[in-house]
């Protein structure tokens, strides 16, 4: 599920960085303060939209740029799902703690009204399956990567069960991570 593509949520974005060494630092969204050889925003030496257009108005050295005008988003060539929030019960983990990127509680019911966007079926992702999912089990091969993996998945649904005041062994998610890590190859 997702939010229509010209939603006030999908005004927000992340970057994918050609030669990520040619900037000093990275924002949450964009990179920070250029190192590269020739001018910014001259030649190759600019940002792009999802579409190839260039985009204006970012100076990688005074300013970062997170957001963008419901006109201009675009997924014609790519596409990514942040999914900020992923389901009332993830909502409520996070509710009381400082986000990672801005550093203050932020996630109040305002919060959770404008993000929870999930008003239409977006299956998208799914033509990439056949090239995604090779390589994501060949990850999942790597030696220790799969215990890990079910440890992470194990530990994240307790924190959200000591949150909430509930025994994590008691839930049915938290014994089948168990039971996968124990199978697991170290």
């Amino acid at each position: 599920m997702a939010a229509p593509q010209n939603t006030q949520a999908n005004t927000f974005f992340k970057s994918f960085i050609y030669k990520p060494t040619r900037f000093e630092r990275f924002s949450e969204h964009s990179p920070r303060f250029w190192l590269g050889k020739g001018k910014w925003n001259e030649g190759a030496n600019h940002w792009s939209r999802s579409n190839g257009s260039k985009m204006g108005g970012f100076v990688p050295d005074t300013n970062a740029k997170r957001l963008t005008k419901p006109q201009w988003i675009t997924h014609e060539n790519a596409q990514l799902n942040h999914y900020i929030i992923r389901s009332r019960e993830n909502f409520e983990f996070k509710r009381g703690r400082p986000s990672a990127s801005a550093n203050v509680d932020r996630y109040s019911q305002d919060f959770f009204e404008k993000f929870n966007r999930n008003d239409e079926e977006d299956r998208k992702a799914f033509a990439y399956a056949s090239r995604f999912d090779p390589i994501h089990a060949k990850i999942r091969a790597l030696p220790g990567m799969e215990k890990l993996h079910q440890l992470c998945c194990a530990e994240y649904i307790a924190s959200m069960c000591e949150k909430r005041g509930d025994d994590a062994q008691a839930d049915p998610r938290w014994q089948r991570h168990m039971a996968l890590a124990a199978a697991a190859r170290d």
